[in-house]
């Protein structure tokens, strides 16, 4: 699992006379479920957090604040100049035949029409001349009038679509999540609640040289979508409507992690680290005395796993690392509430 390679937030003070060695790194990451194989929150940046799939820009987006207003949390790209974000290799969905895909989305504005009228695509993978799986857009320009759309094998022009009934809205935001298998009921969730479903059969083609693309319908495709996009997740089993729906209320991830560190030196030195929470959650803190690699973290020590939340802001003491005379100390912090499917 990888985590964001440049601070968040960094505040180290004087106290008492010492200056902090302490740095705050990272962002708060939900612990590892077994079934999630992608993760994309775009807090700031197109890296992934599971497998290092991190995406490829293109153009220039922007990052804009998310559906809860944390700023540089969702990615922003516009239509009008063909922005969008490139995975090598699929995403973790080529020649995934069971899955869920989930994420936040607010299309903005009139939407460019591209090949067999496609509009408003927000995710897609097209091998030219050969197939088109996975494509998540709406069933017409304007977003004030427009439902989302499923089609799962394609090809675009001739598989019926699975479209949903919920209006997504100008500049709304909505949670937007499909569950599929061949063979069984495709399911398409808008805000958590069950829009459509219809029973396909179809084959996800096995073709790593395909990439996936987030915001558009690239090359043949030639569909790109104005919108912002947030907290990409693909998993490789069908989950529930209930979890699906626990994705929605949890919301995505706090902008960064620690918000404060403060070095206090003397006889019996600590380090006081506050960071972003949730209530009822449990955090794990770890530490490393050296960051590796272009500023990539490594060499993490877990110092403890049952930091409980005090609410929307939690504040953890270290006096045991910290007055082992380090030079340096380097510290982030995971949520290990998140429990593995069983």
């Amino acid at each position: 699992m990888r985590y964001s390679d440049t601070p968040r937030s960094m505040r180290v003070r004087k106290c008492c006379g010492a200056i902090a060695a302490a740095i705050a790194v990272g962002n708060i990451v939900p612990g590892a479920r077994a079934d999630l194989i992608r993760h994309w929150p775009f807090d700031g940046s197109p890296d992934e957090l599971v497998a290092g799939d991190d995406g490829i820009v293109v153009g220039n987006p922007s990052y804009a604040p998310d559906n809860v207003d944390n700023p540089d949390s969702a990615i922003a790209v516009d239509g009008s100049l063909a922005e969008h974000v490139r995975v090598e290799g699929g995403g973790g969905l080529n020649d995934l035949q069971t899955g869920t895909i989930a994420f936040w989305v607010k299309w903005s504005g009139l939407q460019s029409s591209g090949f067999g009228g496609a509009t408003g695509v927000v995710f897609s993978r097209q091998g030219n001349n050969v197939f088109n799986n996975q494509l998540i857009l709406l069933d017409g320009q304007d977003p004030a009038a427009a439902v989302v759309q499923w089609v799962p094998y394609g090809p675009f022009t001739i598989e019926t679509p699975l479209v949903g009934t919920t209006v997504v809205g100008d500049d709304t935001w909505r949670h937007v999540a499909v569950t599929y298998a061949s063979g069984g009921d495709h399911k398409l969730y808008v805000d958590g609640s069950l829009d459509a479903s219809a029973p396909y059969t179809g084959t996800i083609v096995d073709d790593p040289s395909v990439p996936l693309a987030i915001g558009a319908w690239i090359d043949h495709g030639g569909t790109y979508s104005t919108s912002m996009i947030d907290d990409v997740k693909v998993f490789d089993t069908i989950l529930s409507e209930a979890e699906i729906g626990d994705l929605v209320s949890s919301g995505p991830p706090a902008a960064f992690a620690i918000t404060d560190v403060v070095f206090v030196g003397g006889g019996s030195p600590s380090v006081r680290i506050t960071f972003n929470s949730r209530p009822g959650r449990n955090y794990a803190i770890d530490y490393a005395t050296v960051l590796q690699g272009s500023g990539q973290p490594g060499g993490w020590v877990e110092l403890t796993d049952s930091v409980s939340s005090d609410g929307a802001s939690t504040e953890f003491v270290d006096t045991f690392v910290v007055g082992q005379g380090f030079p340096e100390l380097f510290y982030r912090v995971r949520d290990t509430s998140v429990q593995p499917s069983p």
